[in-house]
């Protein structure tokens, strides 16, 4: 038997890098559970964005 849930986030996220540097977003749904991702960056970049995302699991 298999199940399939999902989950739509509304992500905040940024970064900058200057040869190297952290980027990363803070993802939370409707129901207030937080996802905080981050990795490592290279290379010159400046970035912000605000997106909703769906994650769909089973």
């Amino acid at each position: 038997m298999s199940a399939t849930s999902s989950a739509t986030y509304s992500s905040v996220g940024g970064g900058f890098a200057l040869v190297g540097g952290v980027n990363g977003a803070h993802l939370r749904n409707e129901k207030g559970v937080t996802i905080v991702l981050q990795g490592p960056k290279a290379g010159l970049e400046l970035a912000s964005n605000i997106s909703a995302i769906t994650i769909a699991w089973k």
